[in-house]
């Protein structure tokens, strides 16, 4: 039995995180912790990491905070609509206000 998995750097940009491939890899490559994969930081030369169906992917961008479930890994850039079916963003529920 083979496990599903994509790579982070694809997934950020398949699900519309990133403008570019490119950029989701330049940033899981760089200096600071803007990316954890299940709470370890995502810093290294290799933006490879493999992910998986139940992942937690926290992302800082700029100000925004994304706490994403990964739900299904698509092999191409999907619409925005689409994305939004990839993952659940549990950081924008902890932001919104009690009713």
């Amino acid at each position: 039995m083979t496990e599903e998995t994509a790579r982070l750097d694809k997934w950020l940009w398949c699900v519309r995180i990133y403008k570019t491939r490119a950029l989701a890899a330049q940033v899981i490559s760089g200096k600071s912790p803007r990316i954890t994969r299940d709470g370890q930081t995502m810093r290294t030369d290799k933006p490879a990491f493999k992910l998986r169906i139940g992942d937690t992917v926290t992302v800082m961008r700029g100000r925004q905070l994304f706490v994403l479930e990964v739900l299904n890994l698509p092999d191409r850039r999907v619409s925005a609509p689409e994305a939004r079916t990839c993952y659940v963003n549990h950081a924008a529920e902890e932001e919104q206000p009690d009713a």
